[in-house]
């Protein structure tokens, strides 16, 4: 399903399974300067990731939206937080 909203950029991963649900996006107003920033996701996580690094007087800002689905183990943040840092 496509999303549009007027004035906004829209930065979304699609959980690549057929499984209902899930997914995760971050809308962006046109008026910000951005970068889409690449976060791997560790083969068998179920973890659904999307980031951005904003560009604000001259500072970076990381954005990122994080799903774990409630029955997935917790031991997946860890593999996230691996793959931030």
């Amino acid at each position: 399903m496509d999303i549009t909203v007027p004035g906004y950029s829209i930065v979304r991963y699609d959980r690549p399974t057929a499984s209902r649900g899930g997914g995760v996006a971050l809308l962006i107003c046109n008026s910000l300067s951005f970068q889409v920033h690449s976060i791997s996701h560790p083969a068998g996580s179920h973890v659904d990731t999307v980031g951005i690094i904003l560009h604000i007087n001259r500072k970076k800002i990381a954005v990122v939206c994080v799903y774990r689905p409630p029955r997935s183990p917790l031991s997946d943040l860890g593999h996230f937080e691996a793959c931030l840092f």
